[in-house]
């Protein structure tokens, strides 16, 4: 869950709409989050 941690908290004003990931960085529960919490999550599947 290291991911939804950084773009949550990511120390900018940036608005994160989508985040870009290699295949690694796919699990269901990171899809379900980034829904959740109003943000496309987009491996690279």
């Amino acid at each position: 869950m290291l991911l939804i941690d950084k773009i949550l908290h990511h120390e900018t004003d940036l608005e994160i709409k989508k985040h870009d990931t290699d295949a690694a960085g796919y699990t269901d529960q990171v899809f379900g989050l980034s829904h959740i919490f109003g943000f496309r999550f987009a491996p690279g599947i």
